[in-house]
């Protein structure tokens, strides 16, 4: 087996680019300050963990507006509907800076 034939392919389809934008969750299982438990990389996509909310919020500022509507949805997602960690995930959000780009 040659070293091309044991490499891992890329992913594919539509989330492709976000992913490879984000890049991977770190392995440590550390309490979500958005999901207040540990993110379970094998199960969801936890847009804080894998370090893509930077690079969404940059997309904010894409001159095509649909760019601009995906990243707000995919950013509402992490703000729990109303739960006692509403608070918690909306100032996580502040300090990564993404109330101050929306606005």
């Amino acid at each position: 087996v040659s070293d091309e034939d044991s490499e891992i392919s890329p992913p594919q389809g539509f989330c492709f680019p976000v992913v490879f934008m984000c890049g991977r969750a770190t392995p440590e299982p550390l309490t979500c300050p958005i999901h207040n438990a540990p993110c379970e990389e094998d199960i969801q996509l936890c847009l804080l963990r894998s370090d893509c909310i930077k690079p969404l919020i940059d997309l904010l500022f894409d001159e095509q507006t649909e760019v601009q509507i995906a990243v707000v949805e995919a950013l509402s997602t992490l703000i729990p509907d109303p739960s006692p960690f509403y608070r918690r995930a909306s100032d996580e959000l502040d300090r990564l800076g993404v109330v101050d780009a929306v606005i």
